[in-house]
């Protein structure tokens, strides 16, 4: 679940760093370990070793083994920088009064049926985080702590976090569905409780509390995924967790 989640936010360069090449060094340290266990086979049974070899043949595996060991090299280098990198691909962080692109989904605003009345100025708490990669047409972090001034005069208050995503094939969304429900449920451990909820017409719908204690949705219609949970303080009535992710799933429909 974690390497799915992982690859979706990091895109190539952590397929290639944490899959592609430690397979491909383990196929080829396993190719060197059958090499040598043929050979003390041989001696074992007294055959004479075949000093006669092409030796353009051993020259190959020679500098084979050099390309293996930079490739080592390499992906040592790759992990300790990959913390860095998705920083780098991430660097996109914005305050949402800053952000002009479009919102494919809904928020606490639409929730509410109201207009913002305050909003926390804190890029830790009030931020847009769009990305892409060579697995996902469009990612956006989501995050706002706000105030609602709903249509009666009521309001609405508390934080709203939404991990968008729009992957390029159908079959990697249904891996990273999966994938968001196994991780929040390994983190929550016992506080992991299932919630009811309708499947509004989606391909896949998981409510859950999460290991905040909080209501979370996890949304899947085609190749589109929204991992969302949100909370409201305050002493008016409640959204239903059914009302607001109803929401955000006409958002995607």
């Amino acid at each position: 679940g974690s390497l799915v989640w992982a690859i979706a936010e990091g895109g190539l360069g952590l397929l290639l760093g944490y899959v592609i090449l430690p397979a491909w060094i383990l196929i080829s340290e396993f190719a060197a370990v059958m090499h040598l266990h043929r050979l003390k086979k041989k001696l074992q049974a007294g055959e004479p070793l075949n000093h006669g070899k092409d030796w353009k043949k051993g020259r190959t595996r020679y500098y084979g083994r050099i390309l293996m060991v930079i490739l080592q090299v390499f992906l040592i280098v790759l992990l300790i920088g990959r913390a860095w990198n998705l920083q780098v691909e991430h660097s996109g962080r914005m305050q949402r009064s800053e952000y002009s692109g479009e919102i494919p989904f809904a928020t606490m605003a639409d929730f509410a049926e109201g207009s913002y009345e305050r909003t926390w100025n804190d890029l830790q708490f009030d931020y847009v985080e769009p990305w892409s990669n060579a697995f996902l047409k469009r990612g956006i972090h989501w995050v706002e702590h706000a105030q609602i001034r709903r249509a009666d005069k009521t309001v609405l208050e508390g934080g709203l976090y939404v991990d968008y995503y729009e992957m390029r094939w159908e079959w990697f969304a249904k891996a990273l569905k999966g994938a968001y429900v196994r991780l929040d449920r390994n983190k929550a451990r016992g506080n992991f409780i299932p919630l009811e909820c309708p499947d509004f017409g989606l391909d896949e719908v998981t409510a859950y509390r999460n290991d905040l204690h909080f209501p979370c949705v996890v949304l899947r219609r085609g190749n589109v995924v929204i991992h969302a949970f949100f909370y409201q303080t305050g002493e008016n009535a409640e959204i239903p967790l059914d009302q607001w992710a109803g929401k955000l799933a006409d958002s995607i429909s």
